[in-house]
């Protein structure tokens, strides 16, 4: 289940037979707090939702509840390239592991490639190459987004080959830097980008 519409499915829920529930949170209200995950991911921390969350120590501080609420046979996929969801981290009780671009990170992109209509990358774990990607999505941000799914993917065993084709075949989703359309050389994108990080 995701909040925006994920092309490759027409729809925002598709509904597997596999044994995972994966669910895209939202922190908005609190409402993280109606989670108790095996396993999550988090992506930033920049202050968001100053309607509700009072101050940026308050917006933190639900995602620490949340990330410590991950048990200890879990884990937490967090970005490494962020002292701010680093810190955030620290509450959790679970096994970490980083992601991003340094070379501290647990799951680091290496050899980035940004091509005319993709980006082509290696993610290597500890420093020991796991596979070869291509993302047919512009913008650093959705190199990390896949990234942290190639992290959980290897988490929890999956292949890496098999990986490796979904991440090439996924179109993206509805309002992400999407790309509509050229008309009179002026190129439509829409995109939901509320929000710097």
């Amino acid at each position: 289940i995701i909040g925006s519409k994920v092309k490759n499915w027409g729809g925002n829920a598709l509904n597997g037979n596999g044994q995972y529930f994966i669910a895209e949170a939202d922190e908005y209200q609190d409402k993280l707090s109606l989670y108790d995950p095996k396993g999550a991911i988090f992506t930033s921390c920049d202050w968001d939702h100053p309607d509700y969350f009072q101050d940026y120590e308050a917006y933190k501080n639900t995602f620490r509840r949340f990330v410590s609420r991950i048990p200890r046979g879990g884990f937490l996929i967090v970005w490494g390239d962020s002292t701010d969801t680093l810190e955030v981290a620290d509450d959790a009780v679970c096994n970490v592991f980083s992601y991003g671009f340094s070379e501290d990170c647990d799951y680091q992109i290496a050899n980035y490639q940004s091509l005319v209509q993709s980006q082509k990358f290696e993610i290597l774990y500890r420093e020991e190459k796991i596979g070869q990607f291509e993302v047919p999505l512009m913008g650093k941000h959705n190199a990390l987004n896949a990234a942290a799914v190639i992290a959980v993917c290897h988490r929890l065993d999956l292949d890496m080959n098999d990986t490796a084709e979904a991440m090439k075949k996924f179109q993206g989703t509805a309002r992400r830097f999407e790309y509509i359309g050229q008309r009179k050389g002026a190129v439509l994108i829409d995109d939901y980008g509320h929000h710097p990080e």
